[in-house]
């Protein structure tokens, strides 16, 4: 019954003439069958478009995963990168203290310095104590948790204690002092007079004075009430309050040249450091310790390494965190 799709023999077949088109293969199954299988040309086309549909998928997933990775990268650089420790001591664009500026820049500069240079052999000084007193807070003990600090009170919590309010001569019930738009830590901060006109810089303020080291070129803004307590050589000074708590600096020489990041590592055997605890000026580099309570500052010619720290002393209240703030942004050294 199959011959009616086999009319033709294949003697028949053979005599047919030939032509440029493909010669498709032929398999006889038997006399009456035969098979055609399509040309190998043919066949890798099909193979040819699921490779292509393969690596179309790969590019696909890759470009999925090349935006998540720019993403998370974008995020960490932007957001990320730009969170600090509130309590870190502020490293805004450094100045010179006898730049003038305005209170609209006060973010980016600092003030002007007409103000009243006290020496270091001035007759109000007194002796610097030559023992360590025995109820001085180690820093080591605050680090390890040793010790509980807690922040003096803070009637208006502008962030300024009642205590620096007293120093800087600011009103303790307001925020705002004088009114002006910038609030009295701000001000503060950035080298202003809180209790002041528009334009008035921290130098005018009554309350407070210039301290210079001439021996080591360097001065700094220190409380008009806080005693000062110098040695022979100079290469300390500490400015006490009436509650004990002082700030002192420390000079002594970098008899390495070292980078402050490089002493840095020697003094306390790190192999690094957090870059956050970095801070810089016109006229230094300085790393913070991580309590926040000493500063290492090296000048720009690296000849000197000063330390600059805030002791608290008996009380374990941290009254003045915001002057020694002050202390360290105007501090400077002659290069």
């Amino acid at each position: 019954m199959f011959n009616i799709f086999n009319k033709k023999n294949k003697q028949e077949i053979e005599q047919l003439p030939t032509t440029d088109l493909p010669i498709k293969e032929e398999i006889s199954l038997n006399k009456n069958i035969i098979v055609h299988a399509m040309p190998e040309c043919f066949r890798s086309a099909h193979i040819k478009a699921g490779q292509a549909k393969t690596t179309g998928l790969i590019i696909v997933v890759g470009g999925i995963i090349f935006l998540i990775i720019i993403i998370a990268l974008f995020y960490y650089f932007i957001f990320a990168k730009s969170a600090v420790k509130s309590n870190q001591i502020s490293t805004s664009t450094p100045t010179s203290l006898t730049e003038s500026t305005t209170k609209e820049n006060l973010i980016k500069e600092q003030p002007e310095q007409p103000v009243e240079i006290i020496a270091t052999t001035s007759p109000d000084t007194e002796p610097l104590a030559t023992s360590t007193p025995d109820d001085l807070i180690n820093e080591a003990d605050i680090i390890n948790g040793q010790v509980n600090l807690s922040v003096g009170v803070d009637s208006d919590s502008d962030g300024l204690t009642d205590e620096e309010e007293k120093v800087f001569g600011s009103n303790s019930n307001s925020s705002d002092s004088d009114n002006d738009g910038y609030s009295d830590l701000i001000e503060i901060l950035n080298i202003y007079n809180p209790a002041g006109a528009n334009s008035d810089v921290l130098a005018n303020n009554v309350n407070m004075k210039v301290y210079e080291n001439k021996t080591y070129d360097y001065q700094l803004f220190y409380s008009h009430s806080w005693k000062q307590s110098i040695n022979n050589e100079n290469d300390s000074v500490i400015f006490k309050a009436e509650d004990n708590s002082f700030i002192q600096v420390i000079t002594q020489k970098n008899n390495n040249n070292q980078t402050i990041e490089d002493w840095y590592k020697e003094q306390f055997n790190l192999t690094v450091v957090d870059q956050n605890n970095f801070i810089t000026n016109n006229s230094w580099q300085g790393i913070i310790s991580p309590d926040n309570m000493t500063v290492y500052l090296t000048d720009l010619k690296e000849k000197y390494i000063f330390t600059i720290t805030y002791n608290p002393v008996v009380s374990s209240t941290l009254n003045y965190s915001n002057l020694f703030k002050v202390v360290v942004k105007s501090f400077e050294v002659a290069n």
